[in-house]
């Protein structure tokens, strides 16, 4: 994962403007171009004052871009589309450009809003072919683009190493922490009658096996701490999140879809809708 194409759909909203900020920052701080880009829905504002708002919020980035660096700002491109929902247009400016990354806002949405349909951060989530940073208004970003404290979930599947690789792409250097996490699910039912609430009581050499494999499998980065705990994944990792004050979590998505996804869900989505710290979703 290389970082020379970055997305950053906006709707103007104080989410939209924070997670700029961290775009901007990541786009001077690897040389990347910036794209922003704006959906007008079919039933929404008018076209020329959509485009006078967008000029404004670009004239934002140019000056945030040049304060990072002088001249970074010739790295911007402004777009806008119009289209039936913000998704749709989302999704079509990422199959146009081919960006690596979309930096999102995300909005606090109601439980019965998001259990209709969703959020627009999370559909572009689950659908985006490339890796989506997610980041709530408010939460702390790095200026220099660099993250130094990043908790790396992983469950040992076959794409969880692609969250271990961007992982590296953005964190400071090699003195930035990386805590591997690994999240046991919870002992089922079943064993409650035989007073064994937990599969560590079942095992007790579980957590060495765990630790074993996990610096076998990461290579022993330098740098990395592991953490072995047992719960649900989601909301163990943003417990930790809060409780070592990270300022990142990289997680790996394969973007469950359709029945699958009604069925089960995606951990990294519920760990973006949770967490305090922004979320870069690897693909």
């Amino acid at each position: 994962m290389q970082l020379t194409t970055i997305l950053h759909p906006t709707d103007f909203s104080e989410s939209a403007s924070h997670a700029l900020r961290l775009a901007v920052h990541l786009a001077t701080a690897n040389d990347a171009v910036l794209h922003i880009f704006h959906a007008t829905t079919l039933h929404g504002e008018h076209l020329d004052a959509a485009a006078g708002e967008l000029e404004a919020y670009a004239e934002t980035a140019r000056g945030l871009m040049n304060q990072d660096r002088p001249g970074a700002a010739e790295a911007l491109k402004v777009s806008h589309g119009r289209s039936v929902l913000p998704f749709d247009g989302i999704m079509e400016s990422v199959r146009d450009l081919g960006p690596d990354l979309v930096v999102l806002g995300t909005h606090g949405h109601s439980r019965f809003s998001r259990l209709l349909m969703g959020s627009t951060a999370e559909k572009v989530l689950r659908h985006s072919p490339c890796s989506v940073l997610t980041v709530r208004a408010g939460v702390p970003i790095p200026e220099d683009g660099r993250f130094r404290k990043i908790i790396v979930p992983v469950d040992f599947s076959e794409w969880a190493g692609r969250g271990l690789d961007g992982a590296r792409l953005v964190r400071a250097d090699d003195q930035s922490t990386l805590y591997l996490v690994h999240v046991v699910e919870p002992a089922p039912p079943m064993y409650l009658a035989g007073n064994v609430s937990s599969y560590f009581d079942l095992d007790p050499d579980l957590k060495r096996r765990i630790e074993t494999n996990l610096r076998t499998w990461s290579g022993d980065i330098p740098g990395s701490q592991i953490i072995i705990t047992e719960g649900s994944p989601a909301l163990e990792v943003t417990r930790l999140s809060k409780e070592l004050e990270v300022d990142l979590i990289v997680a790996s998505t394969k973007g469950l879809t359709g029945a699958e996804h009604l069925l089960v869900g995606s951990v990294t989505e519920r760990i973006c809708r949770f967490a305090n710290v922004p979320v870069l979703a690897v693909r």
